[in-house]
Order: structure tokens, then C-alpha cells, then sequence
């Protein structure tokens, strides 16, 4: 229980700018057209919102095999990884590649969020 608090914790140090990051530069472009680029980094944050949801039933779940664990913490690593490139440049083929390794991501969460809720 101990090491799934610490995960989710870990996670949240990396969303949580990125999502304050993302907000602030929302407001900037309030009253402009927004770009392709800033539509792009929107639906990347939604995805990510969408698998972090997904890993935390599966971590509340509480019965997770050892490499099941292993496999959530190496998604959450990803996702991470995938976070921290986005933040310091943003532009059109960094949110592109982002939304490239976040659809690899779910790809691997999916089958792993269907078997753990189904048992």
C-alpha cells in the first residue's frame, strides 16, 4: 500500500506542473485563435488524465501481481519521461511525438486495465 501511494505521489510531482503549465498558457491564448499545437497539448493532457485515472484504480485495486506492478511502474516512467519532454519546447512536432508515445502507452495499459478489473 506504502509503495502505491509513493507512485501515485511521484506521478502527481510530474502532472501537476505540466497541467499548471498547460493552464497558464491557455489563459495566454484566451481572446486568439488557438493553434493546431496548443489543440494538440490539450488532447495529449486529456490522455494522460485518462490513463493516470485508469492506473489509479489498478493500484486501488489493491491485489496487482508483482509484474503487473512492474508494468504499471514502467508506463508511469514513460509517461513521465514523456512530460518532462514536453515541457521545456513546446511546439507542433514535440506535442506530435508526445501524443506518438502516450498512444504506445495506452496501447500497453489497456489490455493490463481489462485483465485487472476483470479478476
Amino acid at each position: 500500500m506504502r509503495r502505491k501511494i509513493i507512485i501515485i505521489l511521484i506521478v502527481a510531482l510530474f502532472i501537476v506542473p505540466s497541467i499548471s503549465w498547460a493552464q497558464k498558457e491557455g489563459k495566454m491564448m484566451q481572446g486568439s485563435a488557438m493553434t493546431q499545437g496548443n489543440t494538440m497539448m490539450q488532447g495529449n493532457m486529456m490522455m494522460m488524465s485518462d490513463m493516470m485515472m485508469k492506473m489509479s484504480e489498478l493500484l486501488s485495486k489493491g491485489d496487482m501481481k508483482p509484474e503487473h506492478q512492474k508494468q504499471c511502474g514502467d508506463m508511469l516512467k514513460q509517461m513521465s519521461q514523456t512530460i518532462r519532454g514536453m515541457a521545456p519546447q513546446h511546439g507542433a512536432m514535440v506535442d506530435e511525438q508526445a501524443k506518438k508515445e502516450l498512444q504506445k502507452v495506452s496501447k500497453d495499459l489497456d489490455p493490463l486495465y481489462e485483465y485487472m478489473m476483470s479478476h
